[in-house]
């Protein structure tokens, strides 16, 4: 399959997805509650039960695993928005403790908010019109690379 080299290629694209671990741990809790509810039945009823219990939380990771968070040169796509590259005017890692401050006693709740709690950093993204929404607060790993493609998109955008 051919690279993506149109106008817009990603600068930068991470997959919010869950840690391994806590599919071990669904794993575990689903084999355990399942074990405790169809104990002295037959195995039909465990077939039931542990479909019961499994699906849904198949599902319910798969669907905290979803979130992407992309920059190409039209901008910062996150949360199934879009904040054009014309209208950003910085981004600033922050670290876990930052991270919380602003998701909770330093939060304004006019701000576009794409995070998830397994994932300690973020980058704050100031837009330049800060009237309908003062900032964009993004999860990620690799908080570093995020702000430098969002510094070359917004270059991209100026040129």
């Amino acid at each position: 399959m051919p690279a993506d080299t149109g106008s817009h290629a990603p600068l930068f694209a991470e997959r919010l997805s869950i840690p391994g671990r806590w599919w071990l741990i669904t794993l575990v809790g689903v084999i355990i509650a399942g074990a405790e509810l169809f104990g002295g039945f037959g195995w039909r009823v465990g077939v039931v039960v542990y479909a019961a219990l499994g699906i849904p939380m198949l599902a319910l990771l798969l669907s905290m695993g979803r979130t992407t968070v992309r920059v190409d040169v039209a901008g910062l796509h996150a949360g199934g928005e879009v904040l054009p590259a014309g209208n950003i005017a910085g981004a600033s890692v922050l670290d876990a403790r930052q991270t919380r401050l602003r998701l909770g006693p330093a939060a304004d709740p006019r701000a576009h908010v794409v995070a998830r709690g397994f994932i300690k950093q973020s980058v704050e993204i100031a837009p330049l019109d800060e009237r309908a929404v003062p900032y964009w607060l993004v999860s990620t790993r690799r908080p570093d690379e995020l702000v430098e493609a969002l510094r070359t998109a917004v270059l991209r955008a100026r040129d």
